[in-house]
């Protein structure tokens, strides 16, 4: 799941390489690609005329040359020369796998700190957590506080770019200072401005709780990072190993006994098969005594621990 989260980061980022083609416009002597008949370059120039960012410009100067022949003097202090990659790294606030950070559960902070995001179907919660970072008990509020700017910077930065609309709610750590618990609720405040979504931020709560309402922008775009587990269904618990082989006899009863079945073969997990054969009075013997034949045990690795499948003399599964 991962590496196709990657490949979608990275197929995003040759379409906005191509975006910044047609912004560009062509070479000199070279046909503009929206322009199909050959009549020069669309109203405006190669300059887009939704194109409300900074150009980072690093092209060759022929190319540079063939966007200045439709100039825009309105739009000339938006368009800067960028070089070298720290410059175009500056000029990107967002790193290339942010599209697949963001929609992680666990967004990692610089001080050590972490955040954890949760989305539900009435509102999304998100908590803050000290992680790694400990201090003593003297300077514990102080801690408390500093990551709690952190997180109030990072919470106000993932709001836009998950775009999570509805209902926020915010658990921060606790503070028993009042003038710390203003001064964040102050700094949060400060750092959603840069939000251009309506939104409202409600004090603390008695609990500590910040409640915001946020107004979503566009559509919500999620991306499933976890499966459901093969072996438990999604059930979170398994049937306990230590009763496995006693489900494998009572099968044994009802095949060898009732359908009077012959040269049957048990396939198993591996770690299941060394088990069973491990030893020479082991339970494969036991089994040979008790039900006086021998029954084949061999192994398939792409079992689960406690999946086991019964086949008979053609090798053809005995449905139970």
């Amino acid at each position: 799941m991962l590496h196709q989260l990657l490949r979608i980061g990275r197929q995003r980022r040759q379409a906005a390489d191509a975006d910044g083609e047609l912004a560009l416009g062509p070479r000199v002597g070279q046909r503009h690609p929206l322009d199909r008949h050959g009549a020069g370059h669309p109203a405006g120039g190669g300059l887009r005329h939704d194109a409300d960012a900074d150009m980072a410009l690093d092209q060759p100067a022929h190319r540079i040359e063939a966007a200045q022949l439709h100039p825009q003097p309105q739009r000339a202090a938006r368009a800067r020369r960028l070089v070298g990659q720290e410059a175009l790294q500056g000029a990107c606030p967002v790193e290339p796998d942010e599209i697949v950070l963001q929609h992680l559960g666990k967004r990692d902070l610089a001080g050590g700190a972490y955040l954890v995001i949760e989305h539900t179907e009435a509102l999304h919660v998100i908590d803050v957590n000290s992680g790694n970072r400990t201090a003593s008990k003297e300077n514990q509020e102080e801690n408390a506080f500093q990551v709690n700017k952190e997180a109030a910077r990072e919470i106000a930065r993932q709001l836009r770019l998950r775009d999570m609309g509805g209902i926020v709610v915010i658990d921060f750590i606790d503070m028993h200072k009042p003038q710390n618990r203003k001064e964040l609720f102050d700094y949060l405040r400060a750092e959603m401005l840069h939000d251009r979504a309506k939104h409202t931020i409600l004090p603390p709560s008695k609990f500590g709780l910040v409640q915001i309402t946020r107004q979503r922008v566009r559509p919500e775009m999620n991306i499933v990072t976890s499966e459901v587990c093969p072996t438990c269904n999604g059930t979170g618990t398994i049937r306990p190993t230590i009763l496995l082989l006693d489900d494998i006899e009572n099968n044994f009863n009802y095949i060898l006994d009732e359908q009077n079945e012959k040269g049957i073969t048990l396939v198993v997990h591996p770690y299941i098969e060394a088990y069973i054969k491990k030893g020479f009075i082991n339970r494969q013997m036991k089994w040979f005594i008790k039900y006086n034949q021998w029954i084949k045990v061999k192994s398939n690795p792409a079992y689960q621990i406690t999946e086991f499948h019964f086949f008979n003399a053609k090798e053809e599964e005995i449905k139970l």
